[in-house]
């Protein structure tokens, strides 16, 4: 993987840690996703990771995939190519799945909301 590859790999896997909380509502921290990801099936050292985020360590295949697993997200938003909303939009929709009552009823919300929007304005408005 080439540095500008690692970089947006560590950009991404930031990005990540500050926009989603853990199942109990904390902040991610390296420590935390070594752990969860462990926990999951894919083991990895607290120094390592760090290593991987600090563009020290070039991740592998397996650790990107069970990232993005964790994330909910795709592997291609960790490598830079971007996954556009067609590929990304299932994953999305799994995520809400997990969500308690209320959070789905937010999703189906917001859905109906943007349905209703299109209407009054037309497509692509």
């Amino acid at each position: 993987m080439a540095d500008e590859g690692r970089a947006a790999f560590a950009n991404r896997l930031y990005e990540l840690m500050d926009e989603q909380v853990q199942d109990d509502g904390r902040s991610w921290s390296i420590p935390a996703l070594a752990r969860a990801l462990t926990e999951r099936g894919h083991p990895i050292s607290r120094q390592h990771l760090h290593g991987v985020a600090k563009q020290k360590h070039v991740p592998t295949w397996d650790l990107v995939r069970a990232l993005a697993e964790l994330f909910g997200t795709t592997t291609d938003s960790f490598t830079g190519r971007g996954a556009g909303v067609d590929e990304e939009l299932p994953v999305l929709l799994n995520r809400a799945g997990e969500l308690d009552e209320n959070g789905r009823a937010e999703v189906a919300d917001f859905i109906r909301f943007l349905h209703q929007k299109r209407r009054r304005t037309g497509p692509g408005e």
